[in-house]
């Protein structure tokens, strides 16, 4: 659509503010200003906002009536184009748009992955019941979530892209994750296909039975 890479997405000071960019008869997700994000440090010294790119994978392998969740643990750290100055209402300050560095390599990865991880996992665990896999085949499917920290690294999802966005260094990554669809002789010692890895989801035993799998990457 026209709405990617932040095209779509609009800045306001005040609730006013927010009415007056409005257009009549139009519906819109207003979310609140994250007032102490956590900041990445280009060069050690320049603060910038940034989030987490996380990917992550619903997979149905042929004949298995169940999704199984995949999270590979890497993605980037996307920051704004100019850096942190809190009262400002512009897109190039506010927007956390451009890969900076491999998640792996943030100084904060230790302390932050785990924070990704459950953060993920308390989304599919109220999502996962509306998902059903085409039996016959393998398929799946790709998400790239985005969670941005606070200063408590206190995690917040911003939203879930359905087939996100990915570049030609991205093309190991979506390798590993074929071998997971298609098992058939998975590289087992490859380092990317272990950080693939499948998400426990804590469900209720009687889920909702209200079911819908999205038109997926179908293979086999």
């Amino acid at each position: 659509t026209d709405k990617n890479y932040a095209t779509g997405i609009h800045l306001a000071g005040s609730i006013d503010g927010c009415m007056e960019l409005a257009t009549p008869g139009t519906h819109y997700v207003v979310q609140p200003h994250i007032a102490n994000p956590l900041l990445y440090y280009k060069d050690g010294t320049v603060p910038y906002k940034f989030n987490m790119r996380i990917y992550v994978a619903a997979i149905s392998p042929r004949h298995d009536p169940t999704v199984h969740w995949y999270i590979f643990k890497g993605g980037y750290v996307g920051t704004a184009p100019r850096p942190w100055c809190p009262i400002s209402i512009e897109k190039e300050v506010q927007i956390s748009r451009d890969r900076a560095a491999p998640f792996i390599e943030w100084e904060g990865f230790e302390k932050g992955w785990p924070i990704m991880y459950d953060t993920v996992k308390a989304m599919l665990e109220c999502c996962h019941s509306k998902f059903t896999p085409p039996v016959a085949k393998a398929a799946f499917e790709l998400y790239g979530t985005d969670i941005m920290l606070d200063d408590d690294w206190m995690p917040f999802l911003l939203e879930v892209n359905r087939s996100p966005r990915v570049l030609d260094m991205d093309r190991p990554m979506l390798r590993a994750l074929m071998a997971h669809v298609i098992p058939d002789n998975a590289p087992e010692e490859d380092d990317l296909f272990r950080r693939w890895t499948e998400i426990k989801l804590d469900l209720p035993d009687n889920p909702p039975t209200e079911t819908v799998f999205p038109s997926s990457e179908a293979v086999g």
